[in-house]
């Protein structure tokens, strides 16, 4: 699974986008989880944002291995 791409302008974080409603999220899916749309593309996330809060996960979620940082950031 790929988060990060590096386009010309530099070292980006990639999330998924429902195209009928602009709605981003990540870690990149098959489908929108709210609305179950398989109609996506992928988008580059802001280099800026406010950092609200973070943990470090040592619990094995899906596939994602331990240990794993999950945080919640509002971009502008």
């Amino acid at each position: 699974m790929i988060y990060f791409k590096r386009p010309p302008r530099g070292l980006y974080l990639w999330a998924i986008n429902v195209r009928s409603a602009a709605r981003p999220f990540f870690p990149k899916a098959d489908f929108c989880t709210q609305c179950l749309n398989k109609e996506l593309e992928e988008m580059p996330l802001s280099k800026r944002g406010t950092l609200y809060s973070y943990t470090i996960t040592r619990v094995p979620v899906g596939r994602y291995p331990i240990p794993h940082p999950i945080g919640m950031v509002n971009a502008p």
